[in-house]
């Protein structure tokens, strides 16, 4: 006997659901009915027994349907979509449209847009083009950029809209803006390009100009992205975002020196901006090799926990580089040194590499100088195994990542181990 898939799984699980409504409608029991059919679009939104369920109770709670799915304090994801499928029913497409999106935000992988209501023609003319912008832009800001290919069926009822709304409101360069930043995240940069293009000629600015240099990134002509976002710099001429946003571009482009370029401008406006810093500190690095400047954005990660561009700059130059990355020549990975540090806690005795990690966790209340930690690790530095060596020597090296005190001490260290590999020299931080 095959074991049903999730998917399978999901849809049986509604359709148990869909009965069990169906039971409780035939008992008069309208509450109950509504909670199942929720429960039902919860599992599954693109089953058509649900939203016929639905309708059956709907019409059995009249005028008060809506109340059948409040608002209040924490809501299932399946009262949402419920709501959304009755306010459209009741001809309130904008609101509906708004709760599909704040569902596809929660949950991208799933349909919930899935409805046939959002699929005719003509349901953009019903919605003011400004609340269409509005709730592009909400639904881009939960999406990833670009959109996985295993989550854009999910979200194609969107893409339709968007060209729909295109077609309804062609002259308001905001939706038109906000449909591009959509198409080019569904891997669609022809129309993504078409569309900022007609918005920065309807509205020039500032953010139809970005919109426009995105959608030129995404079809891959850097030349004309770097020219558009260039372009929206005489809008507001101190943006270090766009400047940072060129650079990285430049820079992914294998035109490290014009990224730096721009990366300087723009960290001689503003050096601690939370944009251009940590992409400053990455291209600084690549140009020179001088690890100092990874270090100071560790130290800046460490400072500002949840930074997502920080962090993801620093494990993007660090990856697959030696020791900075992982274990040269195997397949112990991190994603920089201080995450090998925290991952330790979770990897005790699963390779060398860890175990010395490990021994920095150990006793770690106790001062550095006169530390277990760092007398078993100093010890292991004259074990004469060349692997033992090593992974103590880097041990240290991430506990001068990790604790800026010990770096002047660590450093010492390394400066006389003898037979310290380059590549490890290489990432020790100096005092």
């Amino acid at each position: 006997m095959s074991v049903p898939d999730e998917a399978g799984s999901l849809r049986l699980e509604a359709e148990g659901e869909v009965a069990l409504a169906v039971l409780a409608l035939d008992d008069g029991e309208i509450g109950h009915a509504a909670g199942h059919a929720a429960n039902a679009l919860g599992c599954d939104p693109t089953l058509p027994e649900a939203h016929e369920v639905l309708a059956r109770v709907a019409a059995a709670a009249g005028d008060g349907a809506l109340d059948l799915y409040p608002l209040d304090g924490q809501v299932y994801i399946g009262n949402v979509v419920a709501r959304a499928h009755l306010l459209a029913a009741a001809g309130d497409l904008d609101q509906a449209l708004g709760l599909l999106v704040a569902a596809t935000r929660h949950d991208p992988a799933t349909a919930w847009a899935s409805a046939a209501w959002l699929d005719r023609d003509g349901v953009a003319a019903q919605i003011p083009p400004d609340n269409l912008a509005a709730h592009f832009m909400r639904l881009c800001s939960g999406l990833s950029d670009p959109i996985d290919r295993d989550t854009r069926p999910a979200l194609a009822p969107y893409l339709r809209l968007a060209r729909d709304a295109v077609r309804a409101h062609p002259r308001d360069g905001r939706l038109l803006g906000a449909a591009s930043a959509f198409a080019r995240r569904m891997g669609s940069p022809a129309e993504a390009i078409r569309w900022a293009r007609r918005a920065t000629e309807l509205e020039p600015g500032l953010l139809s100009s970005i919109w426009l240099g995105y959608a030129y990134r995404t079809a891959g002509l850097v030349d004309e992205a770097v020219a558009a976002w260039e372009g929206s710099l005489a809008y507001e001429p101190k943006n270090c975002a766009v400047m940072t946003d060129i650079a990285e571009l430049l820079a992914n482009n294998d035109r490290l020196p014009e990224a730096l370029a721009w990366i300087e401008r723009a960290a001689a406006i503003n050096p601690r901006d939370p944009s251009a810093f940590p992409t400053a500190c990455a291209l600084r690095y690549l140009d020179s090799g001088d690890v100092h400047h990874l270090v100071r954005l560790a130290d800046h990660v460490r400072d500002h926990p949840g930074e997502a561009h920080a962090e993801g700059m620093l494990t993007g130059t660090c990856r697959k580089r030696d020791w900075l990355g992982g274990v040269p020549g195997t397949d112990t990975t991190w994603a920089h040194p201080v995450a090998a540090y925290d991952d330790a806690l979770a990897r005790p005795g699963t390779g060398r590499v860890w175990e010395s990690l490990g021994l920095l966790h150990h006793r770690a209340d106790e001062p550095w100088e006169s530390s277990t930690r760092r007398g078993e690790l100093v010890a292991r530095l004259s074990d004469p195994d060349a692997e033992t060596r090593e992974c103590a020597l880097f041990a240290l090296i991430v506990a001068a990542w990790v604790e800026p005190a010990v770096r002047a001490d660590v450093a010492a260290l390394v400066r006389h181990h003898a037979d310290a590999p380059a590549a490890l020299v290489r990432i020790t931080p100096s005092a």
